[in-house]
């Protein structure tokens, strides 16, 4: 895809009301309760944090990418996310694209809202780490 087909179709996503980088604010929060895939829409995880203004229900999108980064999520975890309120079929949900807890961060989201996936190990560092105690 070109950049200028890359941008309209950002803008297009955007006018939407789509993922909008110009929007974003940060949560902080405690977590009350963390569900790893979601039966309903929107997909993927869901952490629910209690913040100083009440309850908020938050999308993380693909959470292997937290599993991957060795981040887990307990009730009480003081956590602090960067994302933004997404319109989605007829209501709104908080797009989670960077969770921190403590010092570790990962990113869940493109800059655009784009969920991200995890990046496969190659064949060389797979061996690596299964020679190491690694990955099995």
């Amino acid at each position: 895809m070109s950049a200028a087909a890359g941008a309209q179709q950002v803008r297009t996503v955007s006018q939407r009301g789509g993922y909008d980088p110009s929007r974003e604010t940060t949560v902080l929060g405690a977590v009350v309760s963390f569900t790893p895939q979601s039966k309903s829409a929107p997909a993927g995880g869901h952490v629910v944090l209690r913040t100083s203004s009440g309850t908020i229900d938050v999308n993380l999108g693909n959470t292997a990418l937290l599993k991957a980064a060795g981040v887990e999520l307990k009730t009480g975890d003081s956590l602090r996310i960067l994302g933004e309120n997404v319109n989605f079929m007829g209501g709104q949900f908080f797009a989670a694209r960077i969770l921190q807890k403590g010092a570790q961060a990962v990113a869940l989201r493109s800059s655009f809202g784009i969920p991200l996936a995890v990046p496969r190990q190659s064949n060389a560092s797979a061996s690596d780490a299964k020679a190491q105690g690694g990955a099995r």
